[in-house]
């Protein structure tokens, strides 16, 4: 029997180092897991602050293009406007002299 029991002995001992090498793959799979998510998440947050600056400078370029709109057109209208005035002035006096 006591090349049974070595046998026995032998086949526990392998049984408990595939429980072991299970184990330790196991603890191996979650801390690489653990990484990754670490490592994604990481990335997630420089891309949001990569994409919120990008849309800062892009928000900041549109308002400067709008404020130069905005002073091309008041100028514009202004000049309109006053064009308008001086006929109108201009449209007066000829009424007056016309009538004088």
């Amino acid at each position: 029997m006591t090349a049974f029991n070595e046998i026995l002995k032998a086949e526990e001992e392998a049984l408990k180092s595939i429980e072991t090498a299970n184990e330790e793959a196991v603890k191996a799979v979650a801390e690489a897991r653990e990484q990754r998510k670490a490592v994604v998440e990481e990335e997630i947050a420089k891309l949001k602050e990569k994409t919120e600056k990008n849309l800062a400078n892009h928000e900041a370029s549109i308002k400067v293009n709008t404020d130069q709109i905005k002073a091309t057109v008041n100028s514009e209208v202004s000049a309109i406007e006053k064009s308008f005035a001086t006929h109108a002035t201009n449209l007066k006096e000829q009424l007056k002299k016309s009538f004088a």
